[in-house]
């Protein structure tokens, strides 16, 4: 239903970018209200994100398509680039974040 206003809306809003931090940082706060609310409540650094926590990201926290990117190392594949800024803690890696679908492209 509604899918040419849906669809519309990814064509006409400007997609939105979060580090993986901050993304880890807005799931915490939002957890911490109700932790009964969620399949998966344990979020941190680290944590390989679930669908409910990228569906969460992208259909009510940004309410829009969103990259999230500067995944941490341990998650994701070893030919990835680190990031040198951080000390290597977190490597040029993104996916984007589809409202009504989750993750689109890693």
């Amino acid at each position: 239903k509604n899918l040419k206003e849906r669809l519309a809306k990814v064509v006409d809003q400007p997609f939105a970018r979060c580090t993986y931090r901050d993304a880890i940082a807005f799931l915490q706060e939002e957890i911490a209200k109700d932790p009964s609310n969620w399949q998966f409540p344990d979020v941190e650094f680290g944590t390989d994100l679930a669908t409910e926590h990228e569906r969460w990201l992208a259909e009510e926290k940004f309410n829009s398509c969103v990259f999230i990117y500067n995944y941490p190392k341990s998650i994701k594949a070893f030919y990835m680039r680190d990031n040198d800024e951080d000390g290597g803690d977190t490597v040029s890696a993104m996916d984007l974040l589809v409202p009504g679908v989750g993750e689109l492209i890693g």
